[in-house]
């Protein structure tokens, strides 16, 4: 018998690949070129993280999900909430290293200090859901904060181009 596939599962498995895509971009694309003209600074640095770490905790948080759902068909229920702690631990440390990071590098505070806040709200209620609390909103916590993570993989990327296209003018 094949598991229903529902919104949740086509929102995951959309995340999954563009979170692939992604991935596969900087590792064939942004990290060969940039290490053959010049040494990547702290700022290009911190970018490549995050679009790596992003990417490969939406890829795996998303396929995760999946697994877990299909496995705990029967407990709906503790499937979202090990997902969302699961969901909780990636952000923490995400938001811990760019809590970091904003900190030290210049070029980093503005949008740094706006994405460290969104990331310990994601945190926040990843938590909460994984600790039982928001039960009838656990889906939705849990795909908004893989979102999240997809999305600072977007912004990672956007900040790469522009930085590299205004490099190169």
């Amino acid at each position: 018998m094949t598991p229903e596939i529902t919104i949740e599962f086509q929102l995951l498995l959309g995340y999954a690949a563009t979170a692939t895509t992604f991935v596969g971009f900087i590792g064939l694309v942004h990290t060969n070129e940039a290490r053959k003209t010049q040494p990547i600074k702290n700022y290009d640095s911190s970018s490549v993280f995050h679009f790596m770490f992003g990417g490969l905790s939406t890829l795996f948080l998303s396929l995760l999900a999946i697994v877990s759902i299909v496995s705990l068909k029967d407990n709906p229920d503790l499937a979202w909430r090990l997902n969302n702690g699961l969901s909780a631990i990636v952000h923490i440390i995400g938001t811990i290293r760019l809590s970091i990071e904003t900190w030290r590098v210049q070029e980093l505070k503005r949008q740094g200090m706006i994405m460290t806040v969104v990331g310990w709200i994601a945190a926040g209620f990843s938590v909460a859901a994984a600790a039982g609390y928001f039960s009838d909103f656990q889906t939705t916590i849990f795909l908004l904060a893989t979102m999240w993570a997809l999305a600072v993989t977007a912004i990672s990327f956007i900040v790469l181009v522009m930085k590299h296209t205004k490099s190169s003018n």
